[in-house]
């Protein structure tokens, strides 16, 4: 069994924001975002604090990506409702910081989930995530606001979905050249919540609502024909990649968590 923390590193970022006795929170993100436009005095510690959280939530603390991606977003011109949502992600790692990746030999297959959260962001954009599930915890996963304006939640989703496929494609490749091809099955089983993205996907049959799609987006269609990949429905209460695309409820966290592997060390 292995785990991965970063205990000390949290601890040490609280105490540089003055913010060691702080009240914990349940949640990394608020479920309503503070309405305060007013410019944040000290952009440079603005700055270093989100890149601390960044480091973070790419390499060790998945549950938090979604919340420091919308932070990340204001660190040109952020404000005091920025940092207040800041403060909020370190409350939450506050009340976490125990909180460990628990890898253990299971025998078990990759298990892929992604989503997409439909317009969700100004201009029309979408947030996107995956997650990768290798020995019962997190290896890789993904947050990001969609680099295009999808017109539909079908087009929000497929584009996730591609980027799903893609990650398979690498670790598959990677997973050849380690000799441990047995962990990853063909076809990859990749869940997902949107039955008509998943038409699409397997099919690629273009229709009056999906012919302005991007052909880029069609890869996934290829990926199934070749054996690579396949596409399962998935309720989107039992969907884990939806903690990547939005907030969410303590309860819903603290159960999204234990399918991450997230676990408090003893």
């Amino acid at each position: 069994m292995i785990h991965v923390e970063q205990k000390l590193y949290i601890q040490k970022l609280i105490a540089e924001c003055g913010m060691s006795d702080c009240k914990p929170c349940v949640a990394p993100f608020p479920l309503a975002e503070d309405v305060d436009d007013d410019a944040f005095e000290n952009v440079t510690f603005y700055r270093k604090v989100v890149g601390s959280l960044l480091f973070l939530a790419n390499n060790y603390r998945c549950d938090i990506a979604y919340a420091v991606g919308k932070v990340s977003q204001a660190c040109k011109y952020p404000t005091r409702g920025d940092w207040k949502s800041v403060k909020h992600i370190l409350r939450y790692l506050r009340g976490t910081d125990n909180l460990c990746l628990r890898y253990e030999k299971k025998g078990q297959p990759i298990k892929v989930y992604c989503d997409a959260s439909w317009n969700s962001e100004p201009k029309g954009k979408s947030i996107g995530g995956f997650v990768v599930i290798f020995a019962g915890g997190a290896l890789t996963w993904h947050s990001k606001k969609q680099s295009c304006v999808a017109t539909s939640t079908e087009e929000s989703e497929l584009i996730s979905m591609s980027e799903a496929v893609r990650e398979v494609k690498w670790l598959r490749n990677l997973f050849a050249e380690l000799g441990q091809s047995k962990f990853l099955e063909r076809p990859c089983i990749v869940n997902c919540d949107n039955t008509q993205a998943m038409r699409l996907g397997l099919t690629g049959v273009v229709t009056k609502r999906s012919k302005h799609i991007d052909l880029k987006y069609h890869f996934c269609n290829e990926q199934v024909e070749v054996g690579n990949v396949l596409f399962q429905y998935v309720p989107s209460e039992e969907n884990i990649s939806d903690i990547f695309t939005k907030p969410l409820p303590g309860c819903k966290i603290r159960s999204f968590n234990a399918l991450l592997g997230l676990q408090r060390k003893d």
